[in-house]
């Protein structure tokens, strides 16, 4: 959109900018009649702009196909364009249309090239949709473009949303997680991709986890009112939440009995800062299912974010005495509760509990060292200890020990500290960020030496 602005004339940027504030206020009307008066009385070359501004007011409405429409008609007048064959793409899967993907995904290809990233990125798409197993030839294709993708550009997220959806379909939750962690870590900002981590965050019981990235979406507000035009499409970045509330009616009109639905909706309105709406909805899902954890931590969500630390707390009781948990979960669940609402020596105190009821619990351990490493980092360091036995390729615990020893700054907590960067430097996702964090305690050690090769490692390629 950029671009186009800059060659257009300043009757368009006026009229676009009038158009965006109606737009702004959600009169959509007004700011049709505002571009459809441009296209009828300014030349032809400057009508592109207005084009485009109408199919991202269609967007935002969510007229789908009317979008789809206005958009194919401006790709027919650059079909060299790899954007607008990139929205188009993202349209028709938001229609659920594959036949259409297929067709955009082969004129991406025909743009990009045989060895283009973006129209491998859509087919692994396409197939794992397509596919009805994990033995499906089209799910073990996906597979292999996954792995391309990663060779291809592995500081790229769309790699890792791949390996997400492929982690998923297998039943692999921890790896899923991962994977769309390392995506957002990576700079994906779309609302559809925090969903999906949030969602598995809640079916893993992290609920201290899906808090911090349901904070982090709730942040990219306000809307931004200069988009390119990718910011246009179906899961936009910069708080496109507008669209994303549109598709979360739509789904839980669709599908009235799933929980996660509504919850999800809930979460969009509070993020939106619709709160009172927000508040009803997370409230129906608590009468939705009065036994399930995750309608009282929806719930517990909005009154800690609301700062409303009364009712949250008395939520977070309401879940203990009614969910259906085992005794572990249930401590599990108080204690990360408790952490959220900086009530420190309760959450200690479930925590505690939680790993004494389940002494062989990954995630249990794993919430217990990152409360611990704000705190107490004798005790963290025996929780990463823990974790190093139990887990065979546990890189986080290996850096968070390698920093508590390198703080400590003696020479054997120093090689120890090197030793665990370099047993896990190997991976090519870590690989960087064992570097970063090597260097950076090469600095902190100081010396002539170690800082040559603080500078060496930082300036290795990633």
């Amino acid at each position: 959109m950029e671009e186009l602005e800059t060659v257009a004339g300043e009757p368009v940027r006026t009229g676009m900018r009038r158009s965006r504030l109606n737009l702004r206020r959600k009169e959509y009307a007004q700011a049709q009649e505002v571009l459809r008066d441009g296209l009828a009385t300014l030349p032809s070359q400057w009508h592109r702009p207005l084009e485009y501004e109408l199919a991202r007011i269609s967007l935002e409405q969510g007229n789908l196909q009317e979008a789809q429409q206005q958009l194919v008609k401006l790709f027919e007048g650059n079909s060299s364009s790899l954007e607008m064959a990139l929205q188009l793409t993202e349209l028709a899967f938001e229609r659920n249309s594959l036949d259409e993907v297929k067709v955009w995904e082969e004129k991406l290809r025909q743009i990009e090239g045989p060895d283009g990233s973006y129209w491998r990125y859509c087919r692994a798409r396409r197939l794992l949709s397509e596919s009805k197993s994990v033995n499906d030839p089209r799910f073990v294709e996906a597979v292999q473009l996954q792995a391309r993708l990663e060779g291809q550009r592995p500081a790229w997220p769309a790699p890792h949303l791949v390996a997400g959806l492929i982690a998923q379909r297998q039943g692999n939750l921890q790896s899923a997680i991962e994977e769309y962690e390392q995506a957002i870590r990576l700079g994906e900002e779309r609302v559809a991709v925090f969903e999906q981590l949030i969602s598995l965050l809640y079916r893993a019981q992290r609920f201290v986890e899906a808090e911090r990235y349901l904070a982090r979406l709730q942040s990219q507000v306000p809307l931004s009112q200069n988009l390119s035009l990718l910011e246009l499409s179906v899961a936009a970045k910069q708080g496109q939440l507008d669209r994303a509330i549109q598709s979360a009616r739509r789904g839980l009109e669709q599908r009235p009995d799933d929980l996660m639905a509504r919850i999800w909706l809930g979460q969009l309105l509070l993020a939106n800062k619709e709160t009172e709406e927000a508040k009803s909805t997370l409230q129906e899902a608590v009468r939705q299912a009065p036994t399930d954890m995750r309608a009282y931590n929806g719930l517990f969500t909005f009154y800690l974010r609301t700062d409303n630390q009364e009712q949250a707390e008395q939520t977070l009781q309401a879940l203990a005495k009614n969910a259906q948990l085992t005794k572990p979960q249930e401590a599990f669940a108080l204690a990360q509760g408790y952490e959220l609402l900086g009530k420190k020596d309760k959450a200690l105190a479930s925590y505690r509990e939680a790993e004494r009821l389940a002494p062989d619990s990954v995630a249990i351990q794993r919430r217990l060292a990152g409360f611990l490493l704000r705190y107490d980092l004798v005790e963290a360091e025996k929780t990463l200890r823990r974790i190093l036995k139990m887990e065979p390729e546990p890189d986080t615990a290996r850096r968070a020990l390698a920093a508590i020893l390198a703080a400590r700054g003696g020479e054997q907590e120093w090689e120890e500290a090197q030793r665990l960067l370099e047993q896990s430097g190997a991976d090519q996702d870590v690989a960087p960020l064992n570097r970063r964090l090597q260097a950076l305690l090469l600095a902190r050690r100081g010396g002539k030496d170690n800082l040559d090769e603080a500078r060496r490692l930082l300036e290795r390629p990633e």
